[in-house]
C-alpha cells in the first residue's frame, strides 16, 4: 500500500453518492408518493387526448368515406367501435 501524503484531500463522494439522514428520506417517499400521484393523472389525462384525437380523424375518415361534409352521431359512434378494438389488442 501507498503511504498516504497528510497533505493529500481525500476526495469526497458527490452529493448523491451520500446516504441522506433518517429524516429527509422520510420526507422524500412521501414526495415521492405526489410525484407519482400527479404523473398518473397527466398518463390519464394524455391517454384521454390521445383517444379524443384518435376518434377525431376516424370520424373524419368515416365522413369523407361517406361523402359527408358534417361529420355526424353514426361517423363517431362507428369509429369509437373501430379504436376499441383496436386497444383490446
Amino acid at each position: 500500500m501507498r503511504p498516504r501524503d497528510s497533505n493529500a484531500r481525500r476526495a469526497r463522494p458527490t452529493e448523491s453518492a451520500r446516504p441522506l439522514p433518517s429524516g429527509p428520506r422520510r420526507r422524500l417517499g412521501h414526495l415521492r408518493a405526489r410525484s407519482v400521484r400527479a404523473r398518473g393523472d397527466l398518463l390519464v389525462h394524455l391517454s384521454c387526448l390521445l383517444f379524443i384525437r384518435q376518434l377525431a380523424e376516424e370520424s373524419r375518415t368515416n365522413a369523407y368515406e361517406n361523402k359527408c361534409s358534417i361529420i355526424n352521431k353514426d361517423h363517431v359512434v362507428d369509429a369509437a367501435k373501430v379504436i376499441l378494438k383496436k386497444c383490446r389488442g
